[in-house]
């Protein structure tokens, strides 16, 4: 079976998907498998429940995350969870400032937006089975796009081609 990159990107199964509206799943040509709503969700779930955020490291990294903001905040996160450093606004906005990242994600007005996202810490902990999902599907297509076209007979050694 060939692989079929549309499938794999926009997740088509029997061109339906069962944990997604329709309207969700349409990206842009070139465009990354995404959902930066659900991220939110899964950064405001982590506020709202240290115990959903053990659960949550042990479905996704920093890097599933797609919007760059948000791996930087998760990244905070880890950092203050490792140091056990309670993870509210606070703490984290002075984590991001000490590592010169505040203003890259779009300072503490972005911060109180995550904070103001509706989630709860069950439903975070599902979105990032969703983010995890989304991440492999983009790392299948970049996979593919760096593969070599498929060149001609002429590359094959000279028994293989008779």
């Amino acid at each position: 079976m060939a692989l079929d990159l549309e499938s794999i990107v926009q997740g088509s199964q029997g061109g339906r998907r069962r944990d997604r509206p329709a309207s969700q799943l349409a990206f842009k040509p070139g465009e990354r498998p995404h959902d930066l709503q659900r991220e939110k969700a899964v950064l405001c779930g982590i506020f709202l429940s240290s115990d959903a955020f053990i659960e949550i490291q042990n479905i996704i990294k920093q890097d599933d995350f797609y919007l760059p903001a948000h791996k930087d905040m998760f990244t905070g996160m880890v950092a203050l969870s490792t140091k056990n450093v309670p993870i509210d606004i606070n703490t984290l906005q002075s984590w991001l400032q000490d590592h010169g990242k505040l203003e890259s994600i779009g300072g503490p007005a972005y911060l109180s937006e995550i904070l103001n996202t509706p989630a709860t810490s069950s439903h975070a902990i599902e979105y990032a089975r969703i983010l995890s999902d989304l991440s492999s599907r983009r790392r299948v297509a970049e996979a593919l796009d760096q593969q070599e076209p498929a060149k001609g007979h002429e590359d094959l050694p000279a028994r293989a081609r008779h």
